[in-house]
């Protein structure tokens, strides 16, 4: 009972860590066999994702102290949701556009790299005031779980299904294998960070634990 928002705040940094490992693992089957690209295209383009990324956390900082944490990480769940539907849209080629959608979802990965951390940092904060209990190697031992489990979990699936669609890196990709990798680099991503966005919505803190934490 007294730790059921620390709970519900795993699940949520369960899924919307799964929606990041997915597009992660497919990115060079995504840039390779759906876009035609190169190990250049490749390193312009992480290059500008995780640009990007830097310059929004002062922006998402900022808005954090203007709202709160968790809007600003709901906020940011259903962008990244919306630019990386863009995705969809590109077809072979189509490395400018691809580059400009990284830009906008490396802003949304501010969030993820600042906002989720900062939130875990108030949860052991409430809970050692309430309970007397330091309870931050334990969170830290979740975390570190959920995150590897998310990668195995991810893994498992896409090499899996790859498998069965008898895809083969030296031979021309078939169809079947090409339309998985969509689904699975830029859909599943899309379903997962909306799911964790609409859970977050009472996922809140009261006006005395704001008090508290502030």
């Amino acid at each position: 009972k007294k730790n059921s928002k620390i709970k519900r705040l795993f699940f949520i940094w369960f899924l919307n860590s799964l929606a990041n490992v997915f597009p992660m693992i497919l990115f060079v089957f995504f840039i390779t066999y759906v876009l035609g690209g190169n190990d250049g295209n490749r390193q312009e383009t992480l290059f500008y994702y995780f640009l990007f990324s830097v310059i929004g956390i002062p922006i998402w900082t900022f808005l954090s102290k203007k709202t709160n944490k968790v809007f600003t990480w709901r906020i940011s769940l259903v962008l990244s949701a919306i630019f990386f539907s863009l995705v969809l849209l590109l077809e072979n080629g189509n490395f400018t556009y691809f580059i400009i959608i990284s830009c906008l979802t490396g802003l949304c990965l501010g969030a993820d790299l600042l906002i989720p951390l900062s939130i875990q940092a108030d949860m052991i904060d409430l809970h050692k005031m309430e309970f007397k209990e330091d309870i931050s190697g334990f969170i830290f031992s979740v975390i570190t779980f959920l995150n590897k489990i998310s990668f195995a979990i991810a893994s498992i699936f896409i090499f899996g299904i790859l498998g069965m669609l008898n895809f083969d890196s030296d031979m021309d990709i078939n169809q079947e294998s090409k339309y998985f990798i969509i689904f699975s680099y830029a859909v599943i991503p899309i379903i997962l960070k909306l799911i964790a966005s609409r859970l977050l919505k009472r996922f809140n803190f009261t006006e005395n634990e704001l008090i508290t934490i502030q």
